[in-house]
């Protein structure tokens, strides 16, 4: 169990990185490039070159991949009684996750494009991540659990998430008007992201 258990956090470091972060700097080049945020010095990132975009995007394909097979182990060490669908719910929640970062990133769906859902979405991503963890465990001691049973503390620190992309968002909303991307502070304004980012 130890064993999973660390090949999962293995998969939670530089491969869920890759998702979330790589992909979203290959689909966000026209931003960063107008955003004094990024830069080669910047300790928030540096501007991707497309040259290198079809690589990133590659290694983020590869991560998933990875990161969907190792989540089915939890399942192979399930006791007998569990369900079908409880010994699979490691993977179902990984499988989501992993969805999360791609939409909200890449298009078509690109949610970092959609007010409203550009924040929340920051916001689900800390659920599942954590729901990950959470019902992996549970379904290798043999107890019936699903994302839904996190406790209080998780449902705030999702929806403080949603709250520091808001207030991200703001300071980005200059670089985002350049590049043509809808935001929440773009709709909103920064005062008014601010106030959603209070109100939550």
């Amino acid at each position: 169990m130890a064993a999973v258990c660390f090949l999962q956090m293995l998969t939670f470091t530089f491969p869920l990185c890759l998702i979330a972060f790589g992909v979203n700097d290959a689909y966000d080049y026209y931003s960063d490039i107008v955003n004094p945020r990024k830069s080669d010095t910047s300790v928030e990132g540096i501007i991707l070159n497309p040259a290198h975009r079809h690589i990133v995007l590659r290694g983020a394909i590869v991560s998933s991949i990875n990161t969907v097979g190792i989540s089915l182990l939890p399942s192979y060490l399930a006791p007998a009684h569990l369900s079908n669908q409880q010994k699979y719910m490691p993977t179902i929640s990984t499988i989501l996750l992993i969805a999360v970062f791609w939409i909200y990133s890449a298009p078509p769906l690109r949610l970092k494009e959609r007010p409203f859902l550009d924040s929340f979405s920051n916001g689900v991503m800390i659920w599942l991540t954590w729901s990950v963890g959470f019902v992996s465990c549970s379904t290798m001691v043999g107890q019936s659990r699903t994302p839904m049973d996190a406790p209080i503390e998780i449902y705030m620190l999702s929806l403080a998430a949603s709250t520091v992309h808001a207030l991200a968002a703001a300071a980005d909303i200059e670089a985002d008007v350049s590049a043509g991307f809808t935001t929440i502070a773009t709709v909103l304004g920064r005062r008014g992201a601010g106030q959603f980012g209070t109100l939550i």
